[in-house]
């Protein structure tokens, strides 16, 4: 929901801005912010483990465990999500 609400933020705020410049740079404004090449991505995060306060608390997104409560989204959009707690790399 965050990450939704974020969004439509942006987009109000982009439209905005928008319609108070010219009709060519507005376009060229729209290109340059708002565009992603196609295709699956792969979306690393890396968080701090939550442990038994995470298992308490499902509101507690920002940790391993909740991965940011955006796993569901972002594999619905045809993306890979991987969490992980490790900083330094493979065995550290």
């Amino acid at each position: 929901m965050a990450m939704k609400r974020a969004a439509s933020t942006l987009i109000t705020s982009a439209s905005s801005t928008i319609s108070s410049l010219s009709s060519s740079s507005a376009s060229s404004i729209i290109t340059r912010n708002l565009h992603a090449s196609g295709g699956k991505k792969k979306i690393v995060g890396v968080f701090y483990k939550g442990n038994e306060y995470a298992s308490s608390n499902p509101n507690f997104v920002g940790c391993v465990e909740g991965g940011l409560g955006i796993r569901e989204w972002l594999e619905s959009q045809g993306h890979e999500y991987i969490v992980t707690d490790d900083k330094e790399g493979l065995d550290s």
